[in-house]
C-alpha cells in the first residue's frame, strides 16, 4: 500500500512541514526528559502513544526529504540551518533520555525491564 506523502511539493513548505514535525518531536522528548527527570512514570508513559505516533511522521517525512534531498539544494540557507539544528537537538535529547532509561534499568530497545 501506497504511503500519502507527508511533504508538499514545494520545497519551501516542504521544510516549514518537517521543522514542524521535527520541533513536535522534540517536544515531547523534552517532556518525556522531565518525567524521567522527576521519576514521574505515569506522565512518561502517557506521552509513548503520541511520541510514537510523531516519529512516525518524522521518519516518513524525513526519508521524503532524503529521496528529494536535490530539490531542496536552493532552499533558504536560514530555514535549513534551522533544520538542522533542531535534528541536533532532537539526537542530543534522544540520547540523554536513552541513557537516562538506561541508567533506571529500562531497555530502549523493548522499552522494558
Amino acid at each position: 500500500m501506497k504511503t500519502t506523502p507527508l511533504l508538499p511539493d514545494d520545497p519551501a513548505q516542504a521544510l516549514q512541514v518537517l521543522i514542524r514535525l521535527t520541533t513536535a518531536v522534540l517536544d515531547l522528548t523534552q517532556q518525556e526528559a522531565g518525567a524521567l527527570a522527576r521519576r514521574d512514570g505515569l506522565t512518561f508513559t502517557a506521552l509513548q502513544e503520541e511520541k510514537e505516533a510523531s516519529i512516525k511522521r518524522y521518519t516518513q517525512a524525513s526519508g521524503e526529504f532524503r529521496a528529494r534531498v536535490q530539490d531542496f539544494q536552493g532552499a533558504d540557507k536560514a530555514t535549513l540551518d534551522r533544520l538542522y539544528a533542531l535534528q541536533e537537538d532532537l539526537s542530543a535529547a534522544a540520547q540523554a533520555n536513552n541513557a537516562a532509561l538506561k541508567h533506571a534499568g529500562v531497555d530502549t530497545e523493548e522499552g522494558q525491564k
